[in-house]
Protein backbone atom coordinates (compact mmCIF):
# COMPACT_ATOMS: atom_id res chain seq x y z
CA UNK A 1 0.00 0.00 0.00
CA UNK A 2 2.80 2.42 0.84
CA UNK A 3 4.92 1.98 -2.27
CA UNK A 4 1.16 1.73 -3.87
CA UNK A 5 0.71 5.82 -2.79
CA UNK A 6 4.32 7.07 -2.86
CA UNK A 7 4.05 5.84 -6.99
CA UNK A 8 1.08 7.74 -6.89
CA UNK A 9 1.74 10.78 -5.20
CA UNK A 10 5.02 10.65 -7.02
CA UNK A 11 2.91 10.48 -10.44
CA UNK A 12 1.11 13.77 -9.69
CA UNK A 13 4.53 15.62 -10.29
CA UNK A 14 4.40 13.82 -14.34
CA UNK A 15 2.44 16.71 -15.97
CA UNK A 16 4.45 19.49 -14.54
CA UNK A 17 7.54 17.57 -15.56
CA UNK A 18 6.33 16.86 -18.89
CA UNK A 19 5.34 20.50 -19.30
CA UNK A 20 9.29 21.86 -18.25
CA UNK A 21 10.56 19.41 -20.66
CA UNK A 22 8.56 19.16 -23.48
CA UNK A 23 8.39 23.03 -23.82
CA UNK A 24 11.37 24.12 -22.19
CA UNK A 25 10.38 26.21 -19.98
CA UNK A 26 12.34 26.61 -16.93
CA UNK A 27 11.46 25.40 -13.16
CA UNK A 28 11.29 28.73 -12.44
CA UNK A 29 8.11 29.13 -14.09
CA UNK A 30 6.53 26.25 -11.72
CA UNK A 31 8.43 28.20 -8.53
CA UNK A 32 11.24 26.37 -8.24
CA UNK A 33 13.08 28.84 -7.21
CA UNK A 34 14.64 30.51 -3.40
CA UNK A 35 11.11 32.17 -1.77
CA UNK A 36 11.29 36.23 -2.05
CA UNK A 37 12.26 37.72 1.02
CA UNK A 38 14.35 34.90 1.61
CA UNK A 39 14.00 32.37 4.86
CA UNK A 40 12.46 35.49 6.55
CA UNK A 41 9.97 35.82 4.21
CA UNK A 42 9.28 32.12 3.85
CA UNK A 43 8.52 31.64 7.84
CA UNK A 44 6.60 34.83 7.99
CA UNK A 45 4.28 33.26 4.92
CA UNK A 46 4.19 29.89 6.20
CA UNK A 47 3.74 31.02 9.42
CA UNK A 48 0.64 33.04 9.05
CA UNK A 49 -0.72 29.93 6.62
CA UNK A 50 -0.11 27.89 9.49
CA UNK A 51 -2.30 29.60 11.57
CA UNK A 52 -5.43 30.20 9.43
CA UNK A 53 -5.17 26.95 8.32
CA UNK A 54 -5.29 25.33 12.21
CA UNK A 55 -8.57 27.90 12.81
CA UNK A 56 -10.03 26.22 9.73
CA UNK A 57 -9.39 22.90 10.68
CA UNK A 58 -10.61 23.35 14.51
CA UNK A 59 -13.61 25.20 13.10
CA UNK A 60 -14.63 22.54 11.33
CA UNK A 61 -13.85 19.76 13.88
CA UNK A 62 -15.84 21.64 16.19
CA UNK A 63 -18.84 21.57 13.63
CA UNK A 64 -18.37 17.56 13.02
CA UNK A 65 -17.94 16.66 16.98
CA UNK A 66 -21.46 16.65 18.00
CA UNK A 67 -22.04 14.69 14.85
CA UNK A 68 -19.69 12.44 16.24
CA UNK A 69 -17.53 12.47 12.80
CA UNK A 70 -14.15 13.00 11.47
CA UNK A 71 -13.28 14.65 8.85
CA UNK A 72 -10.34 12.39 7.65
CA UNK A 73 -9.41 8.63 8.34
CA UNK A 74 -6.36 7.00 9.89
CA UNK A 75 -4.61 5.51 7.61
CA UNK A 76 -2.11 4.53 9.85
CA UNK A 77 -4.38 1.64 11.21
CA UNK A 78 -4.47 -0.18 8.43
CA UNK A 79 -0.71 -0.89 9.40
CA UNK A 80 0.35 -3.59 12.32
CA UNK A 81 1.86 -1.63 14.85
CA UNK A 82 4.72 -3.58 15.07
CA UNK A 83 5.27 -2.58 11.15
CA UNK A 84 8.25 -0.05 11.26
CA UNK A 85 9.23 -0.04 8.22
CA UNK A 86 5.39 0.71 6.61
CA UNK A 87 5.12 3.55 9.60
CA UNK A 88 8.46 5.51 8.40
CA UNK A 89 7.80 4.75 4.48
CA UNK A 90 4.13 6.31 4.98
CA UNK A 91 5.73 9.45 7.09
CA UNK A 92 8.19 9.77 4.09
CA UNK A 93 5.57 9.62 1.24
CA UNK A 94 3.12 12.08 3.71
CA UNK A 95 5.53 14.48 4.48
CA UNK A 96 7.95 14.27 1.72
CA UNK A 97 6.80 13.06 -1.58
CA UNK A 98 3.53 14.45 -1.31
CA UNK A 99 3.95 17.67 -0.55
CA UNK A 100 6.44 18.43 -3.18
CA UNK A 101 4.24 16.58 -5.99
CA UNK A 102 0.94 17.57 -5.07
CA UNK A 103 2.50 21.43 -5.06
CA UNK A 104 4.15 21.05 -8.06
CA UNK A 105 0.81 20.24 -9.30
CA UNK A 106 -1.71 22.15 -7.87
CA UNK A 107 0.43 25.36 -7.11
CA UNK A 108 3.02 25.31 -9.51
CA UNK A 109 1.33 24.56 -12.40
CA UNK A 110 -2.38 25.00 -11.69
CA UNK A 111 -2.62 27.63 -9.48
CA UNK A 112 0.09 29.77 -12.06
CA UNK A 113 -1.92 29.20 -15.14
CA UNK A 114 -5.25 30.22 -13.73
CA UNK A 115 -3.85 33.02 -11.84
CA UNK A 116 -2.18 34.17 -15.61
CA UNK A 117 -5.57 34.09 -17.33
CA UNK A 118 -7.85 35.26 -14.20
CA UNK A 119 -8.45 37.47 -11.34
CA UNK A 120 -5.76 35.92 -8.51
CA UNK A 121 -9.19 35.18 -6.34
CA UNK A 122 -10.41 33.19 -9.00
CA UNK A 123 -7.01 31.06 -9.34
CA UNK A 124 -7.33 30.93 -5.50
CA UNK A 125 -10.57 29.80 -5.83
CA UNK A 126 -10.40 27.10 -8.34
CA UNK A 127 -7.28 25.61 -7.88
CA UNK A 128 -8.59 25.09 -4.26
CA UNK A 129 -11.72 23.84 -5.32
CA UNK A 130 -9.13 21.22 -7.68
CA UNK A 131 -7.14 20.59 -4.64
CA UNK A 132 -10.00 19.60 -2.59
CA UNK A 133 -11.74 17.38 -4.76
CA UNK A 134 -8.45 15.51 -5.61
CA UNK A 135 -8.48 14.24 -2.20
CA UNK A 136 -11.68 12.70 -2.22
CA UNK A 137 -12.70 13.19 1.44
CA UNK A 138 -16.24 14.66 1.81
CA UNK A 139 -16.09 15.49 5.37
CA UNK A 140 -12.84 17.32 5.08
CA UNK A 141 -13.52 19.22 2.05
CA UNK A 142 -14.03 22.43 3.92
CA UNK A 143 -10.96 22.42 5.53
CA UNK A 144 -9.13 21.46 2.37
CA UNK A 145 -10.91 24.22 0.56
CA UNK A 146 -9.33 26.53 2.74
CA UNK A 147 -5.85 24.73 3.29
CA UNK A 148 -5.83 24.91 -0.59
CA UNK A 149 -6.69 28.79 -0.80
CA UNK A 150 -3.47 29.29 2.16
CA UNK A 151 -0.85 27.49 -0.10
CA UNK A 152 -1.38 29.47 -3.19
CA UNK A 153 -1.08 32.17 -0.93
CA UNK A 154 1.80 31.12 0.80
CA UNK A 155 3.16 30.32 -2.76
CA UNK A 156 2.10 33.31 -4.26
CA UNK A 157 3.42 36.17 -1.44
CA UNK A 158 6.98 34.67 -2.08
CA UNK A 159 7.17 33.15 -4.97
CA UNK A 160 8.21 30.26 -4.42
CA UNK A 161 7.04 26.21 -4.43
CA UNK A 162 9.18 25.93 -1.28
CA UNK A 163 7.00 27.74 0.85
CA UNK A 164 3.66 25.57 -0.38
CA UNK A 165 5.97 22.72 0.60
CA UNK A 166 6.94 23.17 4.05
CA UNK A 167 3.42 24.47 4.78
CA UNK A 168 1.88 21.47 3.34
CA UNK A 169 4.56 19.08 5.16
CA UNK A 170 4.14 20.59 8.39
CA UNK A 171 0.22 20.21 8.02
CA UNK A 172 0.68 16.59 6.81
CA UNK A 173 3.46 15.79 9.07
CA UNK A 174 1.01 17.17 12.43
CA UNK A 175 -1.63 14.89 10.78
CA UNK A 176 0.85 11.92 10.82
CA UNK A 177 1.49 12.83 14.20
CA UNK A 178 -2.05 12.59 15.67
CA UNK A 179 -2.53 9.10 13.57
CA UNK A 180 0.79 7.77 14.73
CA UNK A 181 -0.80 9.03 18.72
CA UNK A 182 -3.88 7.25 18.12
CA UNK A 183 -2.14 3.89 16.75
CA UNK A 184 -0.22 3.81 19.58
CA UNK A 185 -1.99 4.88 22.67
CA UNK A 186 -5.64 4.03 21.61
CA UNK A 187 -8.34 5.45 24.13
CA UNK A 188 -10.12 3.53 26.24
Amino acid sequence: MVIFLAVGEGALAAPVVWLVRRHGVGWDVVGWRPPAGGLWGMVKAVGQALLWGYVAMLAWGLVLLPLGLRAQQNILMTFPREDALAFGLMFLVVVGVAPLSEELLFRGLIFTTLNAHYHTRIAYGLSALIFALFHFQPLAFPPLLALGVLLARAYRRTGSIWTAVAFHALINGFTFLVWAVEVFFPRG
